[in-house]
């Protein structure tokens, strides 16, 4: 029968701490490189929200002068984020913050 010594779990117990800090740094890089990505996504979709909108003001311009239709696409934007305000303080009203036991 071998006899395990303090020394041998000691060894054991740092192998194992070092192998789950090095999981933990492998996973935190993805995670970095995932959120970069989004943050990219979200960029491209502001640069294309805004090029969008000069696209809606000079087409609006050919049936009407250029400054009513920019403040028509300023009434959209507007309208818009009225509606998601609106949205958003709903659902912060009906979301419960404190830590629930789950139940199986």
């Amino acid at each position: 029968m071998t006899q395990v010594t303090d020394t041998d779990l000691t060894q054991l117990l740092r192998e194992e701490i070092e192998l789950a800090k090095q999981e933990a740094r492998l996973e935190g890089r993805k995670v970095a490189v995932a959120s970069s990505m989004y943050g990219g996504a979200f960029f491209a979709a502001v640069l294309a929200a805004i090029l969008l909108s000069f696209a809606l003001v000079y087409a609006l311009g050919v049936i009407m002068p250029l400054a009513w239709g920019a403040v028509i696409v300023g009434i959209i934007w507007i309208f818009l984020g009225m509606v998601l305000s609106t949205e958003a303080r709903r659902r912060f009203r009906t979301a419960d913050p404190r830590r629930r036991e789950l139940s199986e």
